[in-house]
């Protein structure tokens, strides 16, 4: 009988230390937690240049640039851009305080002091926030924030609710709208 006692004191004792015992999988959570919140690697001073057939057709440097792959996200801080033309021509520049770049669509969220500059329309525009749509090649605005949009000629257009379509040259606004138009000495009414 005391053997008996015995075994089963035993399992029990077993049963209890290994209750008691477990394995703590929160180091293994709080690495994959980081994977999210820490970059895999930062960059300072970074450049970017895109090449097509040869010939470069962005640039984008930043201050400092963040990179999470597993978010397939880089972020910027005081982002730079340019888009050249086959010559090499600058066609568009800009800049923003901080830029999120989404790496899989070539969409970007763009924050403080936005810039866009067209060589080719000779148009600036101006904004606290705007997010560029890659596929669609469309940049908006915040639905109840302010977008000035200024020619060179002095002519400008500000109102919320901004969106252009670079496919098709168009410029909307939904809301608040105001401007002025210069007409050029050669046009005809």
């Amino acid at each position: 009988m005391k053997k008996n006692n015995l075994f089963y004191l035993s399992i029990i004792s077993t049963i209890l230390f290994i209750s008691g015992c477990s394995l703590d999988y929160s180091s293994a959570n709080l690495a994959e937690d980081l994977s999210e919140k820490v970059p895999e690697t930062v960059f300072l001073n970074f450049s970017q240049t895109q090449v097509k057939d040869g010939k470069i057709t962005n640039k984008i440097e930043a201050e400092r640039a963040e990179s999470y792959t597993k978010k397939k996200e880089m972020i910027m801080e005081y982002a730079r851009f340019q888009e050249l033309d086959e010559n090499g021509d600058i066609q568009t520049e800009g800049k923003a305080d901080r830029a999120v770049l989404y790496t899989e669509t070539d969409d970007a969220d763009l924050f403080g002091n936005v810039y866009f500059y067209s060589y080719t329309e000779k148009t600036s525009i101006y904004a606290d926030t705007l997010y560029w749509k890659d596929r669609d090649e469309k940049l908006l605005g915040d639905p109840g924030a302010k977008v000035l949009v200024k020619k060179d000629d002095g002519s400008y257009i500000e109102g919320k609710g901004f969106s252009t379509d670079f496919k098709l040259r168009e410029i909307t606004f939904t809301n608040g709208v105001n401007g002025k138009y210069i007409k050029a000495e050669d046009e005809t009414e």
